[in-house]
């Protein structure tokens, strides 16, 4: 599996490790009351478990109104390579306590030209690009 790294279109990066990397530092995040914060590439590389932690960990950096910009792979990108595939519903269920999806948008991944052995969807992986605002409950 690739590791990904963050932007409006995501780049295709390089090997696994720095997905590990990034995904435990999430995990131990330390409280900020921060009103906004962006997950570009992320939520997809968690199990089901760590997507709860994930999650938990998020409530303590954003202060209630606060808004999470997230985007992750999509159910709707064809084939197996890349990361797992995220479902709408995987999405309402991870953040449907404490949370309200403001939006969730149709996106594309962009992947580096250099890495041709990689095949997805022409344009780019399809991917979900959402708005979450934290309720504070």
């Amino acid at each position: 599996m690739a590791a990904l790294s963050c932007s409006r279109s995501l780049c295709l990066r390089t090997a696994h490790p720095p997905a590990v990397a990034a995904r435990d530092r999430i995990l131990a995040v330390r409280p900020s009351g921060r009103s906004t914060t962006r997950r570009l590439g992320l939520f997809h590389v968690f199990s089901d478990e760590d997507r709860r932690r994930y999650v938990e960990g998020l409530a303590t950096v954003l202060k209630p109104g606060g808004r999470l910009f997230l985007m992750c792979f999509s159910d709707e990108e064809p084939g197996t390579q890349g990361p797992r595939r995220v479902t709408k519903k995987e999405l309402y269920d991870a953040f449907a306590t404490g949370w309200v999806i403001e939006s969730v948008e149709p996106s594309r991944y962009e992947v580096r030209p250099d890495l041709k052995d990689l095949s997805f969807s022409e344009g780019g992986p399809k991917a979900w690009f959402v708005v979450v605002r934290r309720t504070g409950v």
